[in-house]
């Protein structure tokens, strides 16, 4: 508890001193020192000292009217703030964990949880700005969007070790910020058609929403990103359009999201219900639409392999089957299929829950 005490402390500061215009210049030693304190839990900070910030509202522009101003307790603040650190550290912990493993030294163990940890700041803090336009608080912006940053960063981690075969302990892989930054601008940029939301929605939700498609679609993004960048390099020209099968993509996440959610909410539910079933259905599909994407571009870097020249591998990303250097209906198939399960294994849950409640009355009257 040391470490999130210290974490959060060291956050907040950061936090305050981005909203005073400041940059951040000290990302790395804010970690390294949080991860010192874990290495050697025997002086541990109590936690009356942590200065917590207050629990902001989603949005300037978004918040519905609040019955009370009344700011929460600062116990509450506290669990509040406990949480969000341990939705940001569980993904580096997991992939630290993964590699270098639960047996390296603690040196080296806080090693790999300190680069990450700093990657996690500095992505955290490009995203925020980054996503002025959607009129968020710049300080619950920053608390939210640590989780999605750290499964970025996580995500990438284990990624390069498996693309590598392994690593020694000796060496980690390398964290381009610069990379998933890329891929978070061209998300936020993407010309995202809400037209099906809007028998079921206030758009004045559209920022919220939008937050939520960038949490499901970033790693998906990054993976995009990654695969243009080698099949273009292999092939000596720009068979695969990274922007344009982003748009395909996450047009066909967006509008599976909202059918799921149209399939899954009935008519006597509210608009926040539906909003928040919306928020559900996109975190879900940014899963299925990733496990979707690993096996299609095996199949896609499988033709490349099998091309006996430069010619015949750009002829087979450009075939039939294939959009914008990439096997799109493969991919289709695999993530509609996905989608389909888990509504309809939703649907028959809920037909198992109601028919269990109703015969809990019966017996009860």
């Amino acid at each position: 508890m040391s470490v999130l005490r210290r974490f959060a402390a060291d956050e907040q500061a950061r936090i305050e001193r981005a909203e005073e215009g400041e940059r951040n210049t000290d990302v790395e030693t804010s970690a390294l020192t949080a991860i010192d304190e874990a290495m050697h839990p025997e002086n541990p900070s109590p936690l009356d000292e942590v200065a917590v910030a207050p629990a902001e509202p989603p949005a300037r522009g978004l918040q519905r009217a609040r019955a009370s101003t009344t700011a929460p307790a600062p116990a509450h603040r506290a669990v509040t703030d406990t949480l969000v650190l341990l939705k940001s550290l569980a993904p580096v912990l997991r992939a630290a964990l993964l590699f270098p493993g639960p047996d390296v030294s603690s040196a080296e163990f806080g090693v790999a949880v300190g680069r990450m940890s700093t990657a996690v700041a500095q992505l955290t803090e490009l995203i925020a700005r980054e996503s002025d336009p959607l009129e968020l608080d710049s300080r619950w912006a920053r608390k939210s969007l640590q989780e999605v940053a750290a499964e970025l960063v996580a995500h990438h981690w284990v990624s390069a070790v498996i693309a590598r075969g392994g690593m020694s302990a000796e060496e980690l892989p390398d964290l381009p910020v610069d990379r998933f930054a890329i891929a978070v601008r061209e998300v936020l940029r993407l010309p995202m058609d809400l037209s099906g939301a809007k028998e079921h929605f206030n758009l004045s939700y559209g920022g919220s929403i939008r937050l939520s498609f960038l949490k499901a679609f970033a790693p998906l993004a990054v993976e995009i990103e990654r695969y243009g960048e080698v099949v273009n390099r292999r092939l000596e020209t720009r068979v695969v359009d990274g922007e344009a099968l982003q748009a395909f993509i996450g047009q066909l996440l967006m509008d599976q999201a909202l059918s799921a959610q149209e399939s899954l909410t009935g008519a006597d539910v509210d608009e926040d219900e539906k909003r928040m079933t919306l928020q559900a259905c996109l975190a879900h599909a940014g899963t299925l639409f990733l496990a979707a994407w690993e096996p299609t571009r095996g199949d896609a870097l499988g033709m490349l392999v099998d091309a006996a020249s430069l010619d015949e591998g750009r002829a087979a990303l450009n075939g039939l089957s294939c959009q914008h250097g990439f096997p799109v209906e493969a991919f289709k198939r695999r993530a509609l299929h996905a989608m389909q399960r888990l509504v309809g294994t939703t649907q028959a849950a809920m037909t198992m829950v109601r028919a269990a409640h109703d015969h809990s009355q019966r017996r009860e009257g």
